[in-house]
């Protein structure tokens, strides 16, 4: 579940800066297919709706809680950007994430991803594991870096419905998660005697 839990909040990083840049190539690839073949683009546009009907369907109410992890509530916020990187990435490797099974299992592995990044988050407090201000601003220049402008920062912001406070608490929690496993989570090192024994 470490791994997972890991895996996911660099993914969620990757989401946000990979919003932009879809909307982006979507918006070249309408204008390359104008005048061309206009049906079929508007076939291909009228199943992305169509899709994007079915995966917004499986989305909460941002309010609402999903989960309470000693006395932390995990908000639908929180599931809803989880999950949508979990559905982008599914759709990435050929699989369809809106059938009823696969619905099911990402609503599990969201919700225990989310559970499991709070306990860690909760254990790092403990140990007064922080990000630094400094890691931070950082962590956010890089990511605001990525976009050609602030404009379009400002637009993959709005279309993750985040606003930079609410990004940066993100980036904050990343780090503190990312130097909580490093100190405190052995990495399996195997020594000489372990590798001469399978051997």
């Amino acid at each position: 579940m470490k791994k997972w839990t890991v895996l996911l909040m660099t993914s969620l990083m990757v989401l946000f800066l990979a919003a932009c840049g879809g909307d982006e190539e979507a918006k070249d690839a309408e204008k390359k297919d104008e005048g061309q073949n206009t049906e079929l683009s508007a076939e291909d546009k009228k199943k992305q709706e169509e899709m994007q009907k079915k995966l917004d369907e499986q989305m909460v109410e941002d309010d609402s809680t999903v989960a309470v992890v000693n006395d932390e509530k995990i908000l639908g916020v929180d599931y809803n950007l989880t999950l949508t990187t979990l559905q982008g990435q599914m759709q990435q490797m050929g699989q369809d994430p809106t059938t009823k099974e696969t619905s099911e299992q990402m609503k599990t592995q969201v919700i225990d991803s989310l559970i499991g990044q709070a306990l860690i988050l909760q254990e790092a407090d403990k140990k007064g594991i922080k990000a630094s201000e400094e890691d931070i601003n950082e962590q956010f220049e890089q990511t605001k870096g990525q976009f050609e402008d602030e404009k379009a920062f400002a637009a993959a912001l709005e279309q993750s419905k985040l606003d930079e406070k609410e990004l940066k608490a993100q980036i904050a929690d990343s780090i503190q998660f990312n130097q909580y496993v490093e100190k405190e989570v052995p990495t399996g090192e195997v020594s000489e005697d372990e590798i001469k024994k399978s051997v």
